[in-house]
């Protein structure tokens, strides 16, 4: 199991032990695990151009997710070294 955390923008983010907990909280109540789960924390301007880019939407919103399947087989290659580059 695998969760991570990466801030592209200086802000305070969350206490990362407490999220753990918390996320691992709501999917044992669902009876589920959670396997792979990648958070990063950025600025509304960042995840417009992450829509804009990647999913063709030129809409702000507050989450971008993509297919647990899909993401590493059919992620544009720039969008994984900007992934990777946040790790």
């Amino acid at each position: 199991m695998a969760i991570t955390f990466s801030a592209s923008l200086k802000t305070k983010t969350p206490s990362k032990k407490k999220l753990k907990l918390w996320l691992n909280a709501i999917a044992l109540s669902e009876e589920k695990k959670i396997k792979n789960l990648a958070y990063n924390f950025c600025s509304d301007e960042e995840l417009l151009q992450i829509n804009q880019d990647f999913l063709k939407h030129n809409t702000y919103t507050d989450i971008i997710t993509f297919e647990a399947l899909n993401v590493w087989l059919k992620m544009p290659k720039n969008l994984i070294s900007h992934l990777k580059k946040s790790y």
